[in-house]
């Protein structure tokens, strides 16, 4: 029976569901034996068994099949005739944006890169725009380049697409996801926006240079646009300073403001007390602020993380409210 009549025959595809079940839950190692129950019952091969689990969106049997002992899992990285082009499966679905068959296979991706173009999974996600991708294949291959030589960062930096360059926010949240990579190999001089650039500089690698007495972190190069180029002398002149700054604006700091904002609010409203072997200060902060309207407690916060604003908006202020599970009733 080949692969076409199993996925067209509903009763044939639920048969395999229960040998593969069978196989996974076993530990005969016979039974265990993928290919041989993929050859002998359906002649099909385990990639060809993946393909068609992905065509179907079988989420669960997804997972079984890749968590099995007897799985190999650099199939996931082979090139397959899938829907009518040579590619892998990650190369695929990232095409297609499917977020959740991407979410399982993403742990095992190798930076392979297609055929035809050379673009890997990770530079596809760039293209798309889709940020929930690029944080998914955003790996130790973030410096694989495509036929091109463009790596994922430089073709952020250098596009036109209309996915990502419609809104410059949109690329540069991405070239922040890409540049927070521990792995990443930066192209200061591939850069022509500024906002991607103040990100390039937060994390950019710190380069000591003897000034007198003392040493300070520097940036020599040198681009072709002079508003570019007087950043850079901004940030020589204090890195941290720059850094910070550059954090607040990016919002780096984000996550922490929706934290404190919520915490002031849960102990408002009484679901958070501090014992007396707590932070004294922090007790008596939460006791001040508990006392003030919003609109102050709002200020506060802001001001303690550097930010000048009245107000946290809400998608800062989820953050925050996010992590509420985390929190206990502590009397």
């Amino acid at each position: 029976m080949n692969i076409d009549c199993i996925r067209n025959n509903k009763l044939e595809y639920e048969k395999l569901r229960s040998l593969v079940l069978t196989s996974h839950n076993s530990s005969s190692p016979d039974v265990q034996n993928l290919t041989v129950l993929c050859s002998e019952h359906y002649h099909i091969t385990k990639r060809q068994l993946l393909v068609l689990l992905c065509d179907k969106r079988d989420l669960h049997m997804i997972q079984v099949l890749i968590t099995h002992p007897k799985f190999d899992r650099y199939d996931i990285n082979h090139y397959d005739q899938i829907h009518g082009r040579e590619q892998t499966l990650l190369h695929h679905y990232v095409r297609q944006q499917d977020e959740q068959i991407v979410a399982l296979l993403a742990s095992y991706d190798l930076g392979k890169r297609d055929l035809l173009t050379g673009d890997t999974p990770l530079i596809l996600a760039c293209m798309t725009g889709n940020e929930k991708l690029v944080r998914m294949l955003n790996n130790k291959y973030v410096n694989v380049s495509n036929k091109k030589c463009d790596t994922p960062l430089t073709w952020l930096l250098k596009s036109t697409h209309k996915s990502t360059c419609e809104r410059y926010c949109q690329k540069t949240k991405l070239v922040k996801i890409i540049v927070s990579n521990g792995h990443i190999d930066h192209k200061i001089h591939e850069i022509g926006c500024q906002s991607c650039l103040e990100v390039m500089l937060i994390h950019y690698p710190v380069k000591r240079k003897r000034l007198g007495s003392h040493y300070k972190d520097v940036i020599s190069t040198q681009l072709k646009d002079d508003r570019l180029n007087a950043l850079i002398a901004k940030r020589n002149r204090d890195p941290e300073l720059f850094r910070y700054m550059m954090k607040v604006k990016h919002g780096y700091y984000d996550h922490s403001i929706g934290k404190l904002f919520s915490l002031i609010i849960y102990h408002c409203d009484g679901y958070l007390s501090l014992k007396t072997k707590h932070n004294t200060q922090w007790r008596r902060f939460f006791q001040i602020t508990s006392q003030l309207p919003i609109e102050l407690q709002m200020l506060i916060v802001n001001i303690l993380h550097g930010k000048n604003s009245v107000i946290i908006p809400f998608t800062v202020s989820e953050l925050g409210f996010n992590d509420s599970k985390l929190l206990t009733r502590d009397r």
